[in-house]
């Protein structure tokens, strides 16, 4: 059913995290549906019963559980004024290799987000 689409994947060399390696998710904003989040927390307990690694915002994983997934380490992405762009925890993480992949679905063009979407491209 998904052959072709992981074909495509791997042509581009992209790395697929293996078993116990992060996985970083940020779900949908809350104003885009609850429907959204459903489904997208409806496949995390898919990837989590793999063998990935699951993390998220606080926020986020209050919601996962919400949702019926439980099990997400919470690892923040917060820039506090002032502070450089690339050390809030989450960066820190993909800078580390502790983090394989980033899941970034919130839809926020907030300049936060873009860094952890930056961070991800660059260390992931």
């Amino acid at each position: 059913k998904y052959g072709a689409y992981l074909r495509a994947v791997q042509s581009t060399y992209t790395r697929i995290p293996q078993r116990g390696e992060g996985v970083y998710v940020q779900l949908p904003a809350e104003r885009l549906g609850k429907d959204r989040t459903d489904k997208v927390v409806a496949a995390l307990k898919t990837w989590q019963s793999l063998g990935y690694v699951l993390h998220a915002s606080s926020g986020c994983v209050k919601r996962m559980e919400a949702g019926g997934l439980t099990g997400v380490t919470t690892l923040e992405h917060k820039i506090a004024p002032g502070e450089m762009r690339l050390n809030s925890p989450a960066v820190l993480a993909l800078r580390e290799g502790k983090l394989k992949l980033l899941v970034e679905l919130s839809g926020s063009e907030d300049n936060s987000e873009y860094v952890l979407r930056r961070a991800g491209i660059d260390f992931a």
